[in-house]
């Protein structure tokens, strides 16, 4: 199994803009008719009170689901929403996630790293990321979110919660340093603990 993160060290920019006015009007029409879903007995939120609470978005249904589930579930929770860019999103993402800062009420920490997708090709002569060798993912989404976690506070032990679903249960989740992964839609589907492999990179 490789490294996750054998690379060199990737320069990331973390930007965190406030939603744009048109979307806090929007979550102003949204709020009342929120309606908090109760989470299953079962299930808890993991950690402690010094602990981070860490909900990853890459604009995709899954993790959008996710983000909102948990808002829900428990709306006194503090969790940190992050994405990380490859500069190569479409426009349409973008715009999704103002839509979700602005029901979530509150900004989407965005890391934006110094080479993009299509630079990163160029570096690796060509070689487009498959498979069986997904160094995109390890530089830009591994290396930049694992850069921005160790800036969260020292010594601080942190819950990454990824919208792997039940019907994906032969896929496996990034690990950081000091982080514990979690995966709720399996964890609420019944299936048991899902703090388990690395990602295959």
């Amino acid at each position: 199994m490789l490294d996750l993160f054998e690379d060199q060290e990737s320069h990331v920019a973390v930007t965190t803009p406030p939603a744009p006015v048109a979307m806090r009007s929007e979550l102003a029409c949204i709020a009342p008719q929120r309606k908090e879903i109760a989470p299953p007995a079962s299930y808890a939120l993991p950690g402690g009170p010094n602990d981070l609470l860490v909900v990853p978005v890459s604009g995709g249904a899954d993790s959008t689901v996710l983000a909102i589930l948990l808002r829900e579930m428990f709306p006194e929770a503090k969790f940190k929403y992050v994405f990380t860019d490859t500069k190569a999103e479409p426009a349409e993402l973008y715009a999704s996630l103002d839509r979700l800062e602005a029901y979530l009420g509150q900004p989407i920490e965005r890391l934006v790293p110094e080479k993009g997708l299509y630079e990163l090709i160029e570096d690796q002569g060509g070689f487009l990321p498959n498979s069986s060798s997904r160094w995109c993912t390890r530089i830009l989404k591994g290396q930049s979110i694992q850069k921005w976690m160790a800036g969260l506070g020292e010594g601080k032990h942190i819950h990454m919660f990824v919208g792997i679903r039940q019907d994906e249960t032969f896929r496996v989740a990034l690990t950081l340093p000091n982080t514990t992964t979690h995966m709720p839609f399996i964890d609420l589907a019944g299936c048991g603990n899902t703090q388990r492999a690395q990602l295959r990179c």
